[in-house]
């Protein structure tokens, strides 16, 4: 007879209080899953929130699912300036 193989612990849930990041899960009805405190629609990139009753029903129901936050774009080669070097393509 084989023996049972060991299940892992499931993680650790977050605290309340703690932020996380959450994001909605595909759903057919487009039903909008809407942040407790301000009523402002979750968006489909998900956004920061604190976890709460309200966030761990939300993930238990299905409606949402922890993520980690997407990588940001560099904003150095965004803001920084364009080079003033030379005369800006007028010839002398």
């Amino acid at each position: 007879m084989a023996k049972p193989t060991k299940l892992a612990p499931p993680p650790e849930p977050p605290k309340f209080g703690e932020t996380v990041y959450v994001v909605p899960t595909p759903n057919e009805g487009e039903i909008a899953v809407r942040a407790p405190i301000d009523g402002a629609r979750l968006p489909d990139v998900g956004r920061h929130v604190a976890w709460s009753e309200y966030w761990a029903r939300r993930v238990n129901d299905g409606d949402v699912v922890l993520a980690d936050p997407p990588a940001e774009e560099p904003e150095a080669a965004a803001s920084e300036p364009k080079s003033s070097a030379g005369d800006g393509g007028q010839g002398s």
